[in-house]
């Protein structure tokens, strides 16, 4: 407040105060409202990145029931291509976690290597082996994107999903 009256004796004579003032007020006025959108989008970007409501926690178990039903259902069925199971295993994968339009999954069966998309060079990713009979046959990744996503991008529930499935 001290400083605004000094400014506001110095620049009196000139007959710029009241302009000034204005411009100040406009600009303060400008910066509560960037303040404003920009905490609102945190708060929006928490709920997403981090399911609080029974609502949201109901909608991930869902997805995730639903991915279990679906592999079920596609190994049960007789493929005369393996590679059609592997495929559809993946995408009906992608769909479960919370990410699906940033989510790629990478199915690696001996040497074989099934991906829903294309692998960008850094990546943050939920890990399982499959293991058969004692042997390793493989492993199943789910990735997102680095530095966009963080390893606390995941649910504790996904890398147990990951974990049944494998």
């Amino acid at each position: 407040m001290i400083l605004e009256i000094q400014f506001a004796k110095m620049i009196k004579p000139l007959g710029l105060y009241h302009s000034l003032k204005n411009h100040f007020n406009f600009l303060n006025d400008i910066f509560k409202s960037i303040f404003d959108i920009l905490h609102f989008l945190f708060r929006i970007k928490e709920n997403i990145m981090f399911p609080t409501t029974t609502k949201q926690k109901l909608k991930e178990r869902i997805k995730e029931l639903e991915c279990l039903y679906e592999i079920s259902t596609i190994v049960n069925q007789s493929y005369d291509e393996v590679s059609i199971v592997f495929d559809a295993v993946i995408l009906s994968l992608k769909k479960a976690w919370r990410f699906p339009y940033n989510v790629i999954v990478e199915l690696k069966i001996e040497d074989q290597l099934f991906l829903t998309d294309e692998l960008p060079e850094e990546t943050v990713f939920q890990y399982a082996k499959i293991i058969t009979y004692k042997q390793e046959l493989g492993y199943i990744k789910v990735h997102y994107p680095s530095p966009e996503f963080k390893q606390e991008s995941f649910l504790q529930e996904e890398l147990i999903l990951l974990f049944t499935i494998t």
